[in-house]
């Protein structure tokens, strides 16, 4: 009896929602990976336009657009004049994105760590050759590097906000520190955070979407929506979140099709 009137008592799960004729649309870390961004952003203006065209609709890209991948130049060249009717877009930005331009400013170190994180695809994806010149100039390579990228291309870059916030939920690229509030967080965690934020269980201000950490499938858990699926990995895909109501729907495009 005592266990049964426990159970009736028990408080409900909290639910979260977008605002009331708004829908969102979270795309994860698409990582230089430019033909699985074109078929899931097909896919998305296909459901914008005929599905749900009432409702106004958000594009968020969580960060880490470049870098693994071999095209993070069209990537960038892509999104950067992306203009879709009813689609607004937003770009937050991932620690890929931080440390590029940290090289373009001239940071030698940064540029040697990059390129053990994915950077030297980037490096190609812009036309910089001899990368062998790493080892023992790569002063020479950040210069032909910073002389490659386009100045649209660095401010376009710069522009992308550290997190957004749509209803209850807040979108950013890695998670967010436990128990601390939105307003006190560091952008810092927002960019890099991993295992604290990974392992918490309790609730955050509001409910997290985010990529950073790779899951094999996209997760919908009380406190936080993963989106990034490994794109860039074999059998990997690029996952987006669907956001309407209190409802979370996902669209994962392979990163191949076909052979």
């Amino acid at each position: 009896m005592l266990k049964s009137l426990f159970k009736k008592n028990k408080a409900p799960a909290r639910t979260h929602a977008v605002p009331e004729g708004h829908c969102a649309y979270v795309i994860g870390d698409v990582h230089g990976c430019l033909d699985p961004l074109d078929r899931l952003l097909a896919r998305i203006e296909t459901r914008v336009r005929d599905v749900h065209p009432e409702l106004e609709t958000t594009l968020v890209f969580v960060g880490d657009l470049i870098d693994r991948g071999g095209e993070s130049a069209r990537v960038v060249d892509r999104l950067r004049v992306y203009d879709v009717a009813g689609i607004r877009p937003i770009f937050l930005i991932g620690n890929h994105e931080e440390i590029f331009l940290d090289v373009l400013k001239g940071d030698v170190d940064a540029l040697i760590r990059w390129f053990q994180w994915g950077g030297r695809d980037t490096a190609r994806s812009y036309g910089v050759d001899n990368l062998g010149e790493m080892l023992m100039a790569p002063d020479r390579v950040l210069h032909r590097l910073i002389e490659k990228v386009p100045r649209e291309h660095v401010d376009f870059v710069k522009s992308f906000k550290p997190m957004h916030v749509m209803g209850d939920y807040v979108f950013v690229h890695a998670g967010l520190r436990p128990k601390v509030a939105l307003d006190a967080q560091s952008e810092r965690d927002m960019r890099w955070i991993r295992d604290e934020f990974l392992r918490y269980g309790g609730a955050f201000p509001l409910k997290v979407v985010h990529g950073h950490s790779i899951v094999e499938e996209p997760e919908n858990r009380s406190n936080r929506v993963s989106v990034d699926t490994g794109v860039y990995k074999p059998g990997g895909a690029l996952t987006a979140a669907f956001l309407a109501g209190d409802q979370v729907e996902f669209l994962s495009e392979p990163a191949r099709v076909g052979g």
